[in-house]
């Protein structure tokens, strides 16, 4: 688990609809991951960005404001791709993909999936997004060092 294996501090952003916020710090150590979910205005996301080293998201805004922040993303795109136009411009940005048939199916995934389930975001992995996050923060760490 990336938690497990950086000694980074992590904020969780969503808005308030996005109830799976609070699934991903279920049992963390509240020392190391705040749940924002639905308790920040645009702004005061923005001034804790600031502050943020690298950015965790799908294609949503968020994604967009780090980077125009020049803050480099992990980017899971899911039912969108870099076709539509959603890349990150930040060059340390990784993205994370499968090529699947079906992608892209909609603009931020809003349309019916005609699979059992969205697999274009299933099949990325915890563990995928842990080592390429770790990747760049390392990447980062030495480029700050340097």
């Amino acid at each position: 688990m990336l938690l497990n294996s950086t000694p980074e501090k992590f904020l969780i952003f969503g808005g308030p609809s996005d109830t799976f916020c609070s699934s991903i710090t279920e049992g963390l150590s509240p020392e190391r991951v705040i749940n924002l979910q639905g308790r920040l205005s645009l702004l005061e996301v923005f001034t804790l960005f600031q502050r943020v080293k690298t950015c965790i998201a799908n294609d949503t805004g968020l994604m967009h404001v780090a980077d125009a922040m020049g803050i480099p993303n992990v980017l899971i795109f899911g039912p969108t791709n870099a076709d539509m136009g959603c890349l990150p411009f930040h060059p340390k940005s990784q993205i994370m993909e499968k090529a699947l048939w079906c992608r892209p199916c909609s603009k931020n995934g809003q349309a019916w999936c005609i699979r059992s389930k969205r697999w274009c975001l299933e099949l990325i992995t915890p563990e995928e997004v842990a080592v390429s996050t770790q990747h760049l923060l390392r990447e980062l760490s030495v480029e700050r060092s340097s």
